[in-house]
């Protein structure tokens, strides 16, 4: 097994886990952005603080949690991972975090399911 399989049969739950805490459920009773915020540090630690994915989720994690603060700093540190095409998307999050609004998914109204590809937003 190369060590990319390895790496996300370890730390990708984590990632999935990240993202569902701080942002996709609609009721805010389910969110737990404290975890989030837990994983979402864990797998960048894991990665080395060196995919835009993972520091933008943990970002949002941050956004969540009413830290935004560090949701900035770490949006920051994501737009300077992201590849170019990225970098609306990312000066976006920025804004959004400085004025203190964190990141939700924007589900889609007739199915009450989130959208399968989001614009910028990690594969998982």
């Amino acid at each position: 097994m190369n060590a990319y399989l390895r790496n996300m049969r370890t730390i990708g739950p984590l990632f999935v886990d990240a993202r569902w805490c701080s942002r996709a459920p609609r009721d805010a009773s389910i969110r737990n952005a404290s975890r989030a915020v837990e994983y979402a540090t864990r797998v960048c630690e894991h990665e080395q603080w060196t995919d835009w994915r993972s520091v933008s989720v943990l970002a949002a994690a941050h956004a969540e949690n009413g830290d935004f603060q560090n949701a900035v700093k770490y949006a920051k540190l994501a737009g300077d991972l992201a590849p170019p095409e990225q970098a609306e998307e990312r000066k976006r999050r920025i804004d959004q975090y400085e004025r203190g609004e964190p990141y939700r998914i924007r589900y889609d109204q007739p199915t009450g399911r989130p959208p399968s590809n989001l614009p910028g937003e990690p594969e998982v």
